[in-house]
């Protein structure tokens, strides 16, 4: 953790912003493998690369654009401005309306 940071309040958020970061990887994995998604997540803090991901149709941990495994910058820009916009309303409104619904996701083994 960034050691010019003070603030309790803003540890407390880059450790949110760090497991908000982590869970498409789990859920990756969980959708396309029998594998635990820790093991897998601690050996790529341990890589330590800024492209090191794990590549779920191989089921290897690798350099992420060696492999030609990248989203666009839009995409990623677009998902955590939706990340940000919705924790800001969570934390200034205190309230979330939540619909379950049926999801059943679909199997990745044709890929």
């Amino acid at each position: 953790m960034p050691s010019q940071i003070s603030d309790p309040s803003e540890h407390h958020a880059i450790k949110i912003l760090a497991s908000a970061l982590k869970e498409p990887i789990r859920q990756l994995i969980k959708n396309k493998t029998a594998l635990e998604s820790e093991p897998i997540l601690e050996s790529i803090e341990r890589e330590g690369g800024l492209f090191t991901g794990y590549d779920v149709k191989r089921e290897c941990i690798c350099d992420m654009v060696e492999s030609g495994i990248v989203d666009s910058l839009l995409v990623v820009q677009t998902y955590l401005q939706d990340a940000v916009t919705l924790s800001g309303m969570l934390l200034t409104t205190e309230a979330i309306v939540y619909k379950e619904k049926a999801y059943t996701p679909l199997s990745l083994k044709h890929y």
